[in-house]
């Protein structure tokens, strides 16, 4: 069985390349200098999917 679920953590300098992919995907205006420029500014939060699996 595999359940899936999502959770809500602070963004930290890790997931500023993931933010920028995202970014290009979307083709908004942002780069990514304009994500560090908003991390050092403040704070922001993630949704992060999770996946685990188990035996039935």
């Amino acid at each position: 069985m595999t359940t899936t679920g999502v959770s809500y953590r602070r963004m930290n300098a890790d997931d500023l390349p993931s933010a920028n992919g995202l970014t290009q995907v979307l083709r908004w205006a942002h780069r990514l200098e304009d994500w560090q420029f908003l991390h050092r500014l403040g704070a922001g939060f993630v949704a992060q999917e999770s996946c685990s699996t188990r035996a039935p």
